[in-house]
């Protein structure tokens, strides 16, 4: 059994057919833009849950190993959940390298693994391997 605590619409809607998987959704207002339910209030709320496990996504990672997102609330919704997450991990795609947005979550050095698809850049990999981020590479399907 597995408890998902998001705000993500897409994942949400992946978990349904799985019984043995509870959903707790985090309030807010729908963000088109990443399918995200998003609010002042939304970090207030995941600040009350201890988590095992907390997968993020990002708008870019600079060359220095900064974590980036362009909204400001999924910033603060984000900062909350690398506070209380035992473990992190890093979603990323190949397009993401090298590329920064309006704020910094986190940097790589905070991660416990970074999970990219094949064509993750050199200098990234080498990035994560200097600020201790293992690599998982998986193949990206439609």
């Amino acid at each position: 059994n597995v408890t998902v605590l998001t705000n993500n619409l897409n994942l949400i809607m992946r978990a349904v057919p799985f019984e043995n998987v509870q959903v707790i959704c985090l309030p807010g207002i729908l963000e088109r833009k990443t399918n995200s339910f998003v609010s002042a209030e939304t970090g207030k709320i995941l600040a009350r849950y201890n988590i095992k496990k907390a997968f993020f996504a990002a708008t870019g990672v600079t060359e220095n190993g900064d974590v980036t997102n362009s909204s400001s609330l999924e910033y603060e919704i984000k900062r909350e959940a690398m506070r209380n997450s035992e473990k992190k991990f890093l979603l990323l795609d190949s397009s993401k390298y090298g590329k920064s947005a309006l704020l910094t979550y986190a940097h790589l050095g905070d991660m416990d693994r970074v999970i990219a698809d094949e064509e993750m850049p050199v200098a990234l990999s080498e990035l994560c391997e200097r600020y201790n981020a293992p690599v998982i590479k998986v193949k990206i399907e439609d």
